[in-house]
């Protein structure tokens, strides 16, 4: 009865950590990642295209800054995968 109890305490101790790590493993493969950002101009707007590595369900947050002027977008659950945290622009009224 005692070895039983002792063998069920050991497999509690050593699965539920591996379990966690697998949970986490899990969830840092399913975040969403921000791969590339491009501006171009055409017919006099400018258009600014986000890719993203997996899909969103829905638009992104945003809210914008007057002075001075920034414009900045909430994708949740995602990463930023191009190394830097602003971008100059230079077309149009985007600097």
């Amino acid at each position: 009865m005692m070895n039983n109890v002792l063998v069920r305490r050991f497999f509690q101790a050593a699965i539920c950590p591996f379990g966690l790590l697998l949970l986490v493993s899990f969830a840092r493969a399913q975040q969403n990642s921000i791969e590339n950002f491009d501006v171009t101009q055409s017919g006099g707007q400018v258009l600014v295209r986000v890719t993203l590595k997996n899909p969103i369900a829905g638009a992104p947050g945003s809210f914008t800054i007057a002075n001075p002027a920034r414009i900045a977008f909430d994708f949740p659950d995602t990463t930023n995968g191009l190394g830097r945290t602003s971008q100059d622009i230079g077309e149009a009224v985007l600097r």
